[in-house]
């Protein structure tokens, strides 16, 4: 081979060698990209954030990753109707991953908590809408389709809890219950409350494996079942809750794609801003943290109607400073200054 050719040879190979080396840079690129889009791991770094609770401003001081899960309540629009209105949200659960500390924690929020609501008109223009003190519930009915209104969960959630920035969301109908519960093999919990007029089996104090009829019962009913209040609904959604988590915790301990494949089963009943790519990574870091358990934020309830309602509902008039030492135990807050 004479040098001329040589040469040619050696060109054609350094090109090659370049385009690999800029496919595997853009690859990196797109794969820490911090919205995970593309498939982006959930490791950067965010800018600083503040809460604001009464007068006091606090620096969130760990690296923390924050996702709302939410069960709705009810199909919305009814047959007929000219306008949309989604359906209530019955369940609020906020996730708080701190990778600084590499610990995880959950603030499970009452359906009936007093927040800050913006009433999104049928139309879907934010920009002309009021707000007003209301159920955190209401906010899944406003809006011009139930993404709008799951994004006007996550801004009443954010308001709640001072200012939090949430990353994502994720939201099931609560009669589909029993597709989770399906797609899990069951669930196992121990009855403080009896529910045997429901099912024989759900007597106070007993331990079952719930099939997916009994599971609906233990977390979607509450009219029929003891006080007949949310308040003691969300004690058996809190059990249930933490009860799946452990379980899937063990299973992701033997299999490594059960959260992607969990994803994939649900994906049907489920709505959500989240990927595969930040879904598998959310799934990492809970099963590498330890886990703090479920925070509930302390209150009052009462009874009372909103502007332009003449029925009385029950409202929870939840405490700021239990919020604020929630985030400080859940996000590593500062010790706070006046603003």
């Amino acid at each position: 081979m004479d040098r001329r050719t040589k040469v040619k040879y050696g060109l054609y190979a350094l090109a090659a060698l370049l385009i690999v080396v800029c496919v595997f840079t853009v690859i990196h690129i797109i794969d820490n990209r911090p919205d995970g889009k593309g498939g982006g791991r959930d490791d950067a770094a965010p800018d600083p954030t503040y809460l604001y609770f009464g007068d006091k401003e606090y620096e969130v001081t760990h690296n923390i990753k924050t996702y709302l899960l939410l069960g709705t309540d009810g199909v919305g629009k009814r047959p007929g109707s000219k306008k949309y209105h989604g359906p209530m949200a019955d369940y609020f659960l906020c996730l708080v991953i701190d990778k600084t500390a590499e610990t995880y924690g959950f603030v499970q929020i009452d359906r009936d908590t007093m927040t800050d609501v913006n009433m999104i008109g049928p139309d879907g223009d934010a920009d002309t809408c009021m707000s007003d003190e209301m159920q955190i519930c209401v906010t899944t009915w406003y809006g011009a389709d139930l993404m709008q209104g799951l994004e006007n969960a996550v801004a009443s959630t954010e308001y709640l809890l001072g200012g939090l920035d949430i990353d994502g969301y994720y939201s099931i109908n609560m009669k589909d219950i029993a597709t989770l519960n399906n797609a899990v093999g069951g669930v196992t919990v121990t009855l403080d409350e009896d529910l045997s007029d429901l099912d024989p089996e759900l007597k106070k104090g007993a331990t079952v494996h719930l099939n997916d009829r009994q599971a609906n019962y233990f977390v979607q009913h509450r009219m029929d079942v003891g006080d007949g209040t949310n308040e003691s609904r969300m004690k058996r959604q809190k059990a249930y809750m933490q009860s799946l988590m452990d379980q899937s915790k063990e299973k992701m301990a033997s299999d490594k794609s059960y959260a992607l494949d969990l994803f994939d089963d649900l994906e049907d009943i489920a709505m959500t801003n989240l990927n595969k790519n930040r879904i598998s990574a959310i799934a990492n870091l809970l099963y590498k943290y330890e886990n703090k358990g479920i925070f509930d934020i302390e209150g009052e309830h009462t009874m009372g109607r909103v502007q332009g309602d003449k029925k009385n509902y029950v409202q929870f008039w939840y405490d700021e400073d239990s919020v604020m030492e929630i985030m400080r135990d859940l996000a590593g807050l500062d010790e706070g200054h006046t603003y």
